[in-house]
């Protein structure tokens, strides 16, 4: 009888695990449903598909922005504090999107190239500073190229579900996230082997070699980025 009660788990810590799987289910099934109420709220506010797209873009912003800091967080503050932050922040966002007047309310403003140009400085930075890094040198731009990565990545993902209609959204949404983690798998495969092949001229796997290889796959990272704004520039061009 005393080991059963021993093993028993408290009634504080059931509570605490029952909130955060809620938790965690609510946040996939909020990320989840977003595409599928773009028509939805198009037709509810009588807004446009590039204006509703921006509902994906913030949320994938914040997130961009929470993940890199999150350990600094998590040092500087108790678990249990952020924990109840984070629920109330949820809890206060839900009141509002179920309660706003107007698709604005959702939005704090647009930032139409901002996004790709935040990724082109940090790339730039890296490219430039690839040989003499600090830590919280590289934290720092990162949170930047993440926040932009956040700003266009819901762009890019309505943009190209706009265009095979709303009988294959489903179908399309499936396609870009699969896209989207072989793209991820196919460009670390790159840049490793750039830096792999700079370690293989130089005769050597230290900290030169290695530096120099680094600095070429951000070289290589960049020319992908400039691309990429060129990209956006003609689609911002086109759609005006």
């Amino acid at each position: 009888m005393d080991n059963q009660q021993r093993d028993k788990i408290p009634s504080k810590v059931f509570a605490a695990i029952v909130a955060t799987e809620l938790m965690s289910f609510s946040g996939v099934i909020v990320e989840t449903s977003m595409n599928i109420a773009f028509p939805t709220l198009m037709r509810q506010f009588g807004i446009s598909t590039n204006v509703v797209s921006w509902m994906t873009s913030i949320y994938l912003l914040a997130i961009s922005i929470i993940v890199p800091i999150s350990t600094i967080l998590k040092s500087s503050y108790k678990n249990k504090n952020l924990f109840l932050t984070a629920n109330i922040l949820f809890l206060i966002g839900l009141i509002i999107d179920a309660l706003a007047p107007s698709f604005v309310i959702l939005l704090l403003g647009r930032v139409i190239l901002t996004g790709v140009v935040m990724m082109l400085v940090q790339l730039a930075l890296f490219t430039i500073f690839a040989k003499s890094m600090s830590n919280l040198f590289i934290s720092l731009v990162y949170i930047i190229y993440m926040a932009g990565i956040g700003m266009i990545l819901g762009d890019v993902m309505t943009y190209a579900l706009s265009r095979v209609g709303q009988p294959k959204t489903t179908q399309g949404n499936a396609i870009l996230s699969t896209m989207q983690q072989f793209a991820g798998a196919v460009g670390t495969s790159i840049t490793s082997a750039i830096v792999a092949f700079s370690q293989a001229g130089m005769g050597s796997k230290g900290p030169t070699a290695t530096a120099l290889g680094t600095q070429f796959a951000y070289i290589f990272l960049l020319v992908m980025a400039v691309i990429i704004f060129l990209m956006f520039l003609k689609y911002v061009r086109d759609e005006k």
